[in-house]
């Protein structure tokens, strides 16, 4: 089995095994105001048998708060700590690394003249965009995984996920010389 992990508590972990695809909303805890990934449960879903897991590479944002910034660095650190823990192969990727494998992209913004307003506006809109592609070739590759909720919401952690797993999946059979798992 091959995973692939986006990572906080709105991400999502896809397991790839024997051409099948599925991919699990990042179990939750709430605590207080916030969630926080559930330790627990976590460690209950990673403890079969893994072959690789992919896990996105995470950094703090400009703008983004103190507190999101460390919450988002402490769930890295409980996935790093289970996988570590059950010895399971692991590689952190950069986004830009499996967006490119999958050739996502869009031409970078201009700012130019504008506006912190509407250069904040233009990254929104960037960042739907490639939402969306991530989504159409998730969809193309697994259409059987469950990418949206049942009023239509996107969820965008199940695609990143499956598009992650998809990556380790490639990243291994690379490695053991086409060996093992095949779509």
């Amino acid at each position: 089995m091959i995973i692939g992990i986006d990572p906080g508590v709105s991400g999502a972990i896809a397991f790839y095994d024997n051409g099948e695809m599925r991919s699990l909303d990042m179990p939750t805890v709430s605590m207080g105001k916030k969630n926080e990934i559930d330790e627990d449960a976590l460690a209950k879903l990673l403890c079969e048998p893994i072959d690789f897991a992919v896990i996105e590479k995470q950094h703090a944002f400009p703008g983004q708060g103190v507190t999101a910034g460390a919450s988002l660095m402490e769930g890295v650190g409980i996935i790093r700590g289970i996988l570590v823990a059950y010895r399971i192969p692991r590689e952190f990727v950069s986004t830009k690394l499996w967006h490119t494998e999958f050739g996502i992209s869009l031409p970078p913004i201009h700012k130019g003249k504008m506006e912190v307003k509407e250069a904040a506006r233009a990254r929104v809109e960037r960042k739907k965009e490639i939402k969306e592609q991530v989504y159409r070739i998730a969809v193309r590759l697994y259409p059987s995984v469950e990418y949206r909720t049942k009023r239509g919401v996107l969820l965008d952690g199940r695609a990143d996920s499956v598009l992650l797993a998809e990556y380790a999946r490639r990243v291994y059979n690379k490695r053991n010389g086409g060996e093992g798992m095949q779509s």
